[in-house]
């Protein structure tokens, strides 16, 4: 698999997006002028035999990397036990007197 996110400019076929929609890219047109600094999710990677296909292009600033993490690995309650356990506690305090 080709790293298209190694600063080197590529030659572009049409397809779908090859990179991070969110890189800023270099894109060369079929005869248009290039645009530069461009997020790549901005650009239509699909090929229609115009002037505006894509033919090249670079990444000149990789998106960062998105991490998602697991916030129940350490095996807490789920949300519906301890709205369970909240509505247990709120039935312990039904007819106690209340002051205000």
């Amino acid at each position: 698999m080709t790293d298209h996110r190694d600063g080197r400019w590529h030659g572009w076929n049409g397809g779908e997006c090859p990179v991070n929609p969110e890189d800023v890219v270099d894109v060369a047109y079929n005869i248009t002028e290039p645009d530069l600094n461009v997020f790549a999710s901005l650009r239509k990677w699909q090929h229609f035999g115009g002037d505006a296909d894509i033919v090249a292009f670079r990444v000149v600033k990789k998106a960062p990397r998105v991490w998602w993490v697991n916030e129940y690995a350490d095996n807490r309650p789920s949300y519906l036990k301890v709205l369970k356990k909240m509505a247990a506690r709120w039935e312990d305090y039904e007819g106690e007197e209340t002051y205000g």
